[in-house]
């Protein structure tokens, strides 16, 4: 099954939680001020950040769909 294809399918109807726009605004904060330290770091551990967020968000979705095919959604 091809996941990217069908995250694209979903990916604008779901629905951000309060708590995700938090913690997005909580990284973004503290990214700018390590940038004023060290902006190497900042941009490296962004990118870790984005990673990672990626990851467990595929993980999810994956979750989903096999939760979806369990259940003969």
């Amino acid at each position: 099954m091809n996941y990217e294809k069908h995250y694209k399918l979903f990916e604008d109807s779901i629905e951000e939680l309060k708590e995700t726009a938090t913690a997005d605004n909580e990284v973004n904060s503290l990214l700018k001020k390590l940038e004023g330290v060290d902006s190497e770091l900042m941009f490296t551990l962004d990118s870790a950040i984005g990673a990672l967020a990626r990851a467990y968000e595929k993980q999810g979705f994956n979750g989903g769909l096999a939760f979806a095919r369990e259940i003969r959604i």
